[in-house]
């Protein structure tokens, strides 16, 4: 997650701006259907709604790479010429300090339901203590552990950056890109890990390698996108299948992460490549989204979570596919819209002073 490009800076791109705001309409996608299953049926979805969890899994699961990407592409296009200071200051005022406020804030709101399961999870019960260890480990809200994540990535752009330039290094680089491939970031319940780390730093360097030579990369892709179709057609029909059957490994290779990673990078490239050709017909919504991405990020899983038990009375009479599918849906718009509405306001009563808060 990135939130140095915007309409008002000198290095606006609009097509990486609107990647932006297509990156998290997948992301909110990751939790909107998924809530809204798990509410109704807990850890038996599968055995209710099968394809559509796989196919909202399939599609949205892994979006997080995206971000990690476009962070590391706006690095090298945007922010490598400005100084580390300036890059450093950057990442305090508008990652770290919206970070720590929500996490105060939204540990504040929640504290009741956090005590409730803090206990049995081993977590501290005092409010200093747990407000600590929730914002070193990302565990306020469910999807913060990406932040922490970001934080140690962003410490190593330095070493990442020198690396890229020394051609006698640029084996460590290639190793750094696919070691995703083999190396599978953890989930539930352990988010943090060295793993997870390897695994998005891969996207993040891979996104620094194609904003080192932006037009060369996107002539590659260009001359390459039939196979990138196949990659991204191929592991989107073998993950879906992973899915339906139930596929779980604990080991360090877990193929369905390595699936992920191929088919969000393929997808990458594709996206990326059509963005910059149509740049001047896509969806202005998807600029908007682009700029609150960030508090987006940060505030929609609030949303997600309480539309999403509002609509469980309904979704239980009706337990027919097209419901949850557009109820899905539903919870999608609703999270992001109201994500907006909020940032506005606070914009709107703040200033450029919001960055503190929100991030935008």
């Amino acid at each position: 997650m990135t939130n140095t490009l915007s309409p008002n800076t000198g290095s606006y791109l609009s097509h990486i701006h609107a990647f932006r705001g297509f990156a998290i309409i997948n992301v909110v996608g990751a939790h909107s259907w998924s809530t809204l299953m798990y509410l109704i049926w807990g850890s038996d979805i599968l055995k209710h709604m099968n394809l559509l969890y796989a196919t909202t899994k399939m599609a949205f699961h892994g979006s997080t790479l995206y971000f990690a990407f476009i962070s590391g592409l706006l690095f090298s296009k945007v922010l490598r010429n400005k100084g580390w200071k300036s890059f450093f200051k950057n990442k305090v005022l508008n990652v770290v300090a919206p970070y720590v406020v929500l996490s105060l804030f939204f540990l504040t709101t929640f504290w009741n339901w956090y005590l409730k399961s803090a206990a049995d999870k081993g977590r501290p019960t005092e409010f200093i203590p747990a407000l600590l260890d929730g914002i070193v480990f990302g565990r306020v809200l469910p999807h913060f552990w990406y932040i922490p994540v970001l934080l140690v990535i962003f410490l190593f752009t330095p070493l990442f950056q020198y690396l890229l330039h020394q051609p006698r290094f640029k084996w460590i680089i290639l190793v750094l890109i696919v070691a995703p491939l083999i190396i599978s970031r953890t989930t539930i319940p352990a988010f943090l890990s060295l793993q997870t780390l390897i695994y998005f730093s891969g996207a993040y360097v891979f996104g620094m390698w194609v904003g080192k030579d932006y037009n060369r990369t996107l002539a590659i892709i260009s001359r390459y996108r039939g196979w990138l179709w196949c990659i991204a057609v191929a592991g989107s029909l073998a993950l879906t299948l992973l899915i339906l059957q139930r596929y779980e490994s604990s080991h360090l290779i877990a193929w369905d992460q390595t699936i992920v990673y191929l088919q969000k990078t393929a997808l990458i490239c594709l996206i990326l490549h059509y963005f910059s050709r149509h740049e001047a017909v896509l969806p202005r919504f998807l600029n908007l989204l682009g700029t609150y991405a960030f508090a987006i990020y940060f505030l929609h899983l609030a949303f997600t979570y309480l539309v999403a038990r509002g609509l469980t009375g309904l979704i239980s009479q009706h337990q027919d596919l097209l419901t949850l599918a557009l109820s899905g849906l539903l919870v999608l718009t609703a999270s992001i819209a109201l994500s907006i509405v909020i940032s506005k306001i606070i914009r709107l009563l703040l200033g450029r002073r919001s960055r503190i808060l929100i991030g935008v």
